[in-house]
């Protein structure tokens, strides 16, 4: 049986073309694949959006990269608007989620959290903590971040700098990292077992 995740895209404007455009990385597809299920992805529109989530049997949900926040200067209010309904959705039916950098600060945002401008996160590579006090080394490409949390999301990791890194919901199956796995080559394995066995769960 086929079990696939669905994953959103940024909003690119093609300015030479006069073009609105979904896209996304294809190395995306190649990451979920790894994990072992069928990409699915989801347009900047909602009523297409509603009609597939209803439709599909789903393992889980991935937010991903790219775009700012409209609140925060961003300019692509259509994906606010289907991440946030991805959010309510994955609580509703019960479907996992995983936010990646972008994502997690949609689901940062959604919950009250703010975000601020995080300094020397771009382009780099830096060690982060876990909540088991476990160190790994991952990839940064973000200047927003999260410094502090609220219920009902707890930190699971944080960078040397006091950057909160990886998030979760305390209730539902909902978490946010902050680093891209579909960035690295080789897949790191720690990254292929999280989104792997996360979506299991559905």
């Amino acid at each position: 049986m086929t079990k696939f995740v669905a994953i959103t895209m940024r909003v690119d404007d093609v300015l030479s073309y006069r073009e609105r455009r979904d896209a996304i990385d294809q190395n995306w597809y190649d990451f979920i694949t790894e994990c072992g299920y069928t990409p699915i992805l989801l347009p900047n529109k909602l009523t297409v959006v509603k009609e597939l989530l209803s439709s599909i049997q789903l393992s889980g949900i991935i937010l991903s990269g790219g775009n700012s926040l409209v609140k925060y200067d961003g300019d692509a209010p259509e994906r606010d608007e289907i991440e946030r309904y991805c959010i309510k959705f994955a609580e509703t039916v019960k479907v996992p989620l995983i936010g990646v950098c972008r994502g997690m600060q949609v689901i940062a945002d959604y919950y009250e959290n703010n975000l601020v401008n995080i300094p020397n996160h771009v382009a780099v590579k830096h060690q982060i903590v876990d909540a088991n006090n476990i160190e790994r080394t991952v990839n940064s490409y973000h200047n927003m971040g999260i410094e502090s949390i609220k219920s009902p999301l707890r930190i699971n990791a944080q960078s040397k700098d006091g950057s909160i890194e990886s998030i979760s919901h305390t209730i539902f199956q909902i978490i946010g990292i902050m680093w891209h796995p579909e960035r690295e080559t080789p897949f790191e394995l720690e990254d292929i077992n999280l989104f792997s066995n996360f979506f299991k769960n559905k």
